[in-house]
């Protein structure tokens, strides 16, 4: 069930796919075909390869509420275009037509409707889903760092992908090896383990050579060590005062799921300490949620981190809802330069 749940939810995620789903689920829920819709939508979404979900989800456009206006102006519509008028609203010039000019009113106008409404619906969605090769990499990374966790149960799955889905830039550079290629990778906070799953779909060659994972959460260490194996090391402590040692790259990630320790001085100047040259500390979170003290801007974090000897970069995506994902990278110089 987990895996065809899985499947379900992945299933046409390409942006034209997924414009296509949208575009052709409102097209059939137009059409007078009233309890057969979903059926036609997900007969219609595997012959042709699209998202079963979005397409059902669309054809539902004629839910009850609004299906007595739809019909009514596909009415109008077909009446327009068939015999050169609209359909009068009064109630004194009204007119009993027979079934035929009701049925080709109806059939005409449907059509035409639905692929209106289609096409803004498929636009809408093109607009809004993210394009070009950098968006696919992302969806990549999410999507195989997620499916480690199905072996847990969907949930877990969902709930990974869910965050990662949240911070793309951050999932991205951790699939692409950005982060202790070689090195110690220390996530502080690790939570359920989703970016530390993403930085295993590294190449082997930009891979780190050890993951550790630090949290607060027995359950949760658990599940990760199952879902991500061997290949990860987790740790049931304190993660503000674990001992840092040499890691070569520090992950402080705050999201609902995760219990990230707070950035103040102390923690920071550890972190400085303890990373190697040219070690990183990364820093994310949603806008107005990030692991630092309370009261503190974004531009005071950044001050904070600068002040502290290393070379900060800021990276703002785009707006999720009401927050935005904030990433802060800062590096470490090498002294030896």
């Amino acid at each position: 069930m987990a895996e065809f749940a899985y499947r379900l939810a992945t299933e046409g995620q390409a942006p034209g796919a997924q414009a296509a789903a949208v575009g052709l689920g409102i097209l059939i829920g137009c059409t007078p075909l009233f309890g057969f819709h979903i059926a036609l939508a997900v007969v219609v979404a595997r012959v042709l390869g699209l998202s079963r979900v979005k397409m059902m989800a669309a054809s539902m456009i004629s839910f009850p509420a609004f299906a007595p206006f739809l019909i009514w102006g596909e009415f109008q519509v077909g009446s327009r275009l068939l015999r050169g008028h609209w359909r009068p609203f009064l109630p004194r010039d009204l007119r009993m037509p027979g079934l035929t000019e009701l049925g080709m009113d109806l059939i005409v106008g449907s059509l035409v409707v639905g692929v209106v409404l289609g096409a803004l619906g498929a636009l809408v969605v093109w607009l809004w889903v993210p394009k070009g090769p950098v968006a696919a990499q992302r969806r990549d990374v999410v999507e195989r760092a997620a499916h480690r966790f199905l072996k847990i149960g969907y949930r877990e799955w969902w709930r990974t992908r869910w965050e990662l889905c949240r911070h793309p830039d951050l999932a991205m550079r951790a699939g692409r090896g950005d982060f202790a290629s070689g090195g110690n990778f220390l996530d502080l906070g690790c939570g359920d383990g989703a970016l530390l799953a993403a930085v295993l779909e590294a190449d082997e060659g930009r891979r780190p050579e050890r993951l550790l994972g630090v949290t607060l959460e027995a359950a949760v260490a658990h599940q990760t060590e199952i879902a991500l194996g061997s290949d990860v090391t987790m740790e049931i402590a304190d993660p503000a005062a674990w001992p840092l040692g040499s890691p070569n790259a520090v992950v402080i990630w705050e999201t609902r799921r995760r219990r990230a320790p707070v950035l103040d001085d102390r923690l920071l100047e550890r972190i400085v300490a303890a990373l190697d040259d040219e070690g990183l500390l990364i820093v994310a979170g949603l806008e107005g949620r990030m692991p630092q003290p309370t009261g503190e801007s974004l531009n005071g974090l950044v001050e904070r981190i600068t002040a502290a000897g290393l070379e900060v970069e800021l990276l703002i995506g785009r707006r999720q809802g009401l927050r935005r994902p904030v990433l802060v990278m800062g590096k470490k110089a090498d002294t030896g330069n």
